[in-house]
């Protein structure tokens, strides 16, 4: 089943994608390795680990503002550490898109 969800999740990602860069040749489809879950242990499982909920987003449908909301993007932080998810609307699976290290702040101070 959650081979299937996320099935679903990149044949949107890919459809979404092709629908709003359809005419730049500089970017292409992908596919990309993510660990899902169901929403509520996913994210238990990240805040057990020690990860702090940092911000969440919403991906919305054609990359428009004014689009319906298809994704929640969350990310985590823990010392030099970031861990970021994608949730759909349907509330059956939370994916793990990255776990990285040796963050960098590149933010310039105001």
């Amino acid at each position: 089943m959650q081979k299937l969800i996320l099935l679903f999740v990149l044949i949107s990602t890919i459809a979404l994608s092709e629908e709003t860069y359809q005419n730049n040749t500089n970017l292409a489809p992908s596919t990309m390795p993510v660990i899902c879950g169901h929403p509520d242990y996913v994210h238990k499982f990240i805040i057990n680990k020690g990860f702090q909920l940092e911000n969440a987003s919403l991906g919305r449908a054609g990359a428009r503002p004014d689009g319906e909301p298809v994704m929640l993007i969350t990310t985590y932080s823990k010392n030099d550490q970031i861990v970021a998810t994608v949730d759909i609307p349907t509330g059956e699976s939370s994916c793990i898109m990255y776990h990285t290290f040796d963050r960098t702040e590149l933010k310039k101070e105001q």
